[in-house]
């Protein structure tokens, strides 16, 4: 738990690229059109307060099973997301 929420306050990677490989129509109906470079904030996400109450703070205990089952596995991404 300690070295999660280490990562979270300082993640080794702040920022990552992805390119669309196809059209992405987003849930406000928004295009994110085939080819354009998106950059991912892995700081902004991990210090979202909407996702992270007190987001400043360093608490080891957000990371007990019990306080991240409701979660999304896509809020902690220190090293981006998806199979390695």
């Amino acid at each position: 738990m300690c070295i999660k929420e280490s990562l979270r306050l300082h993640p080794p990677v702040t920022v990552i690229s992805r390119c669309c490989t196809q059209d992405i129509t987003l849930p406000d109906g928004r295009v994110i059109p085939k080819g354009v470079t998106c950059l991912i904030s892995i700081f902004g996400t991990h210090h979202n307060p909407a996702v992270w109450p007190d987001p400043e703070v360093y608490n080891p205990f957000r990371f007990d099973p019990e306080s991240s089952k409701d979660r999304s596995p896509l809020a902690f991404i220190p090293f981006s997301a998806g199979p390695r």
